[in-house]
């Protein structure tokens, strides 16, 4: 095992065995650039400052010789040596990762109770999906049926991506994930879009507000920074329309129990989520409930990065609410859930 430290971005990670840097370095959640991981299109490039290469394979890819005198490589195609001392250019902005067609193939399609279905897809061995934590994809069916859903894996698993499917009203693409996904069928991937991802340049406490799916994108961002293994702190509320819709509640708990700088906070409404939406005020009433409770505990936003998944009208109210406290709003990163017509299941306009 060998440590490797990015100068220019204060960051490091262990490389192990014979991975080769870039592996490494997708496994620990570190945003670089990378496309073909085969040595051609040079992407991967970084700079040694410090320590030795171990190569790994031959790539095409060609360095001028200044290039090869400034300590220039490709980090797909070499691993470490000894301890490494790297110069990186790291991905910050969501929209400088190239868009992707990817043909995936259906690994798990699981009912989490009768409206909610967990997707894991499984893409091709030649290719690597990117993205950073908390944007989407575009999903589309065998029958053509298309949606847009946020990914909820860690972009350091690029072969495997989650998706959280609400089952719908009057919607081709979730009828048709329920009642005809199975394994081994293709689904075509097209990603990454959305400017929601998490800020990795911030080490401030970050706060996470879930409303039902918008768990998936949130779940993402927590995943990655498990990955990066980063210890500012955070704090995890759910808002769910009854406790049938708290899935994965385990899977929050456990990351509670095993990590000191996460806390998390289940916000059940009582009633389910077809009886709220019969109510479009009242539910709106419940949900700010809900809202002021996370205020109550966050009474000075001033300090904190806030991280919002939900439908509209609740991302709007949160946003006012959130102000009242303090919050900056450069730190204030909302997404509204991505899915066909979710909107009209709040009462909302779609």
């Amino acid at each position: 095992m060998a440590i490797v430290r990015l100068r220019n971005a204060d960051r490091s990670f262990e490389i192990q065995g014979n991975e080769t840097l870039l592996e490494a370095a997708i496994r620990e959640g570190v945003g670089l650039p990378y496309g073909c991981s085969a040595g051609n299109c040079g992407l991967c490039r970084a700079r040694l400052i410090e320590g030795e290469l171990k190569p790994t394979r031959h790539h095409d890819f060609v360095f001028t010789q200044a290039e090869r005198a400034h300590g220039d490589f490709l980090m797909c195609s070499n691993g470490a040596q000894t301890d490494l001392t790297l110069e990186v250019v790291l991905e910050k902005d969501p929209t400088s990762i190239p868009w992707q067609t990817l043909q995936a193939k259906v690994k798990i399609a699981e009912k989490l109770g009768e409206r909610l279905l967990w997707l894991k897809l499984r893409v091709p061995r030649s290719q690597r999906l990117r993205f950073m934590a908390g944007q989407y994809a575009t999903l589309t069916l065998e029958n053509g049926a298309v949606s847009d859903s946020a990914i909820a894996s860690c972009p350091c698993d690029e072969r495997h991506v989650d998706f959280h499917i609400r089952r719908l009203p009057d919607d081709d693409f979730s009828d048709s994930a329920f009642e005809s996904l199975r394994p081994g069928q293709i689904v075509t991937v097209e990603a990454p879009g959305g400017r929601f991802a998490f800020d990795d340049s911030s080490t401030r406490p970050a706060l996470f507000v879930a409303f039902d799916t918008g768990f998936a994108a949130i779940k993402s961002m927590l995943e990655h920074l498990t990955a990066r293994e980063s210890e500012q702190p955070l704090h995890l509320y759910r808002i769910c329309c009854g406790k049938e819709d708290l899935y994965m509640h385990n899977l929050c708990r456990s990351w509670a129990d095993a990590l000191d700088e996460l806390s998390y906070t289940p916000l059940v409404i009582e009633e389910s989520f077809s009886e709220w939406a019969k109510d479009e005020l009242s539910g709106m009433e419940k949900v700010e409930t809900m809202l002021r409770r996370v205020m109550e505990d966050h009474p000075d936003l001033s300090g904190m990065d806030l991280y919002v998944c939900a439908p509209e009208p609740v991302v709007e109210r949160f946003d006012a609410l959130a102000m009242q406290h303090q919050l900056v709003r450069e730190q204030f990163h909302a997404e509204v859930i991505r899915g066909n017509s979710y909107t009209r299941c709040l009462g909302a306009t779609a």
